[in-house]
């Protein structure tokens, strides 16, 4: 079993994964923000001024069920407010 200790530091969080049943051990230190980066033992793995986003790519033939059929986007193209929120 691993355990997570975390510290606040404003907006950034530290912590660092342990064994439960050895928490003077430390496997990493743990710091960042959903905001900015993660960083393992000082080493950045994610920050979010150097990834590029993710682009949706659509299917040319989408089943029945995909998104893009929903009733309430077709009231709401149609500018029927009053049925897309039935």
């Amino acid at each position: 079993m691993v355990g997570f200790e975390i510290h606040d530091v404003l907006v950034k969080k530290r912590g660092k994964i342990t064994k439960k049943t050895d928490l003077q051990h430390t496997y990493s230190e743990i710091a960042g923000s959903w905001l900015e980066c993660l960083e393992f033992d000082r080493i950045r793995y994610w920050d979010i001024e150097k990834i590029e986003p993710v682009r949706m790519q659509f299917l040319g033939n989408p089943i029945p069920s995909d998104s893009r059929y929903r009733e309430d986007l077709k009231f709401l193209k149609e500018k029927n407010l009053a049925k897309a929120q039935e």
